[in-house]
């Protein structure tokens, strides 16, 4: 009789756990379905929203989900995931996903806006090797794209005019191609008018760049200073030229 109640009140509590989580989820998908303020950008409104959702909720398998917002397709700096990382139970932190989103966010640290970028090799269309290293002393722009990524296509001319405007100002922009077919890359190098270095790893079909600066989605671009450290990441349109004026 005895076990037979301990596996009642086990069955309630699981059934009463699930039930929470749904009305969990249900509230998360509403605070991320709200309307955005006209002045606020849409990356700024996720965070907020995550923020307020993983504070209020922190020993809840749910925030790890609301976090996913903040990683995915383009990561946020690990100066807003770190702090909402920490503030997680240890129970959440320790399960299987909270320590993969700890190993992410660690990673992420290592390409914070601050911190000095790390170094890699990837090789030119004549297969040459060229380091990340090589452009010190320099201000340049780390380009992730790719000749299949229409997102990219079309920011392509805004990156011309930008290296037309500064290449005479200590500026230059490094691309980094995933694509896995050469010839491609080289028609969309060509039909764009990127005259500025470019570089990829065609040949293995895996870009260990792309991976060590945790690129899931493109484009994406990192700002480097004369030094190697990154100022600033994911600036698109009137922004970059913007920021180059302010820096250079």
């Amino acid at each position: 009789m005895k076990r037979l109640l301990l596996l009642f009140v086990a069955c309630c509590t699981y059934i009463a756990n699930i039930n929470a989580q749904e009305d969990l989820k249900a509230e998360l998908k509403e605070l991320l379905s709200r309307p955005l303020e006209s002045d606020m950008k849409y990356n700024e409104f996720i965070a907020q929203a995550v923020t307020g959702f993983v504070k209020k909720h922190p020993d809840s398998f749910v925030s790890l989900d609301a976090m996913d917002h903040l990683l995915l397709p383009i990561p946020q700096d690990a100066h807003i995931i770190e702090p909402l990382y920490q503030l997680l139970s240890e129970e959440v932190k320790n399960s299987p996903k909270g320590m993969k989103t700890g190993q992410v966010v660690n990673q992420l640290k290592s390409i914070a806006i601050g911190a000095q970028a790390p170094e890699f090799v990837q090789y030119d269309v004549d297969e040459k090797e060229v380091k990340l290293s090589d452009f010190k002393g320099q201000y340049v722009l780390i380009d992730f794209w790719a000749s299949w990524c229409k997102p990219c296509r079309a920011e392509n001319p805004v990156l011309v005019r930008a290296f037309d405007r500064f290449k005479q100002q200590n500026f230059t922009i490094l691309g980094i191609t995933l694509d896995v077919e050469k010839a491609a890359w080289e028609k969309a190098i060509q039909e764009d008018g990127l005259i500025w270095k470019q570089v990829g790893d065609v040949k293995t079909r895996q870009n260990t760049a792309a991976d060590l600066y945790y690129v899931q989605a493109i484009p994406q671009n990192f700002l480097l200073d004369p030094s190697g450290k990154i100022v600033a990441k994911n600036i698109r349109g009137d922004e970059l030229e913007e920021i180059l004026e302010q820096i250079l």
